[in-house]
């Protein structure tokens, strides 16, 4: 669908829940984004066809360590919406000096949930602190921030 489209579908959702309208936004920027990943993470998240929701938080709050054959991950990233209903984690990561940041892919089954959101608006959204430990993530997994 057109930009103009979606729009008009987040505002209609949100009319009724705010937090299905926020989600919907979220994601759909997402898989947006998904488009300047390299085609071997869009096969993984999207191939045969699965829905391949993905939750995200863009944010540089981890760290992304070039290690032989992609990127050493650790961080704790705050707002992960969609968390909840997603099998796929965005993770936006400062890099080492002198290097872009960069955005990573991981299974959601990868990193830890940590149930941070008690909210008294939007609780939907699930926007919940997502944790990664040492997570090795492949090169075709990550694009660089400037690039997506």
């Amino acid at each position: 669908m057109t930009p103009r489209t979606f729009h008009a579908a987040v505002i209609r959702v949100s009319e009724f829940c705010p937090s299905s309208g926020w989600v919907l936004m979220v994601m759909g920027g997402h898989h947006h984004m998904l488009g300047s990943f390299p085609q071997a993470l869009q096969e993984a998240v999207f191939g045969d066809g699965r829905d391949g929701n993905v939750a995200s938080t863009l944010a540089p709050q981890g760290a992304a360590e070039p290690v032989d054959g992609g990127m050493k991950v650790n961080g704790r990233w705050q707002f992960c919406s969609g968390v909840d209903r997603s099998d796929w984690v965005m993770l936006g990561c400062a890099s080492a000096e002198g290097r872009p940041s960069v955005h990573v892919v991981v299974p959601k089954r990868d990193v830890t949930v940590v149930d941070t959101w008690h909210v008294l608006g939007l609780l939907g959204t699930g926007s919940k602190d997502v944790v990664a430990e040492d997570l090795f993530v492949p090169q075709n997994h990550t694009v660089s921030t400037r690039d997506a």
